[in-house]
């Protein structure tokens, strides 16, 4: 695939919960928040994403335009993004964990279970243990 932009994606994706682009020469995923509203899952892993080698961004300037799309996303759950070239800031995983909390996971990382009260056990000393 050649993909270079999302222009060709209809208006009209409004119910569409998965859209897989990986493996082409994206470089902004611009516009996909009026084009799919509804995405759950969004693979666009081993593109072109991030800034060009040459620019001199901080990381938080680097995935801030991609971060922007992403929050117009409210019910994304998953999102692939590894394999970019050039690539985006180290630690991108851990900032989009944190600063889109609907998130379940980001390429293979998953986002830490916080315990459920039922997941709570009381051990034979009487102090609580996960089970």
């Amino acid at each position: 695939n050649k993909l270079s932009s999302l222009e060709g994606l209809a208006e009209g994706c409004a119910r569409l919960h998965e859209l897989f682009l990986q493996e082409n020469c994206l470089t902004s995923i611009a516009g996909l928040t009026t084009r799919a509203p509804a995405l759950e899952t969004l693979d666009v892993g081993a593109n072109r994403l991030g800034p060009p080698p040459t620019a001199s961004t901080s990381d938080s300037e680097s995935i801030a335009p991609l971060l922007a799309e992403l929050k117009g996303l409210p019910d994304l759950s998953w999102v692939r993004l590894e394999n970019n070239r050039p690539g985006l800031a180290p630690g991108y995983v851990a900032r989009l964990l944190a600063e889109l909390p609907g998130l379940e996971g980001v390429d293979d990382v998953e986002r830490p279970r916080k315990a459920q009260a039922a997941d709570v056990w009381v051990n034979e000393d009487g102090g609580p243990s996960e089970g």
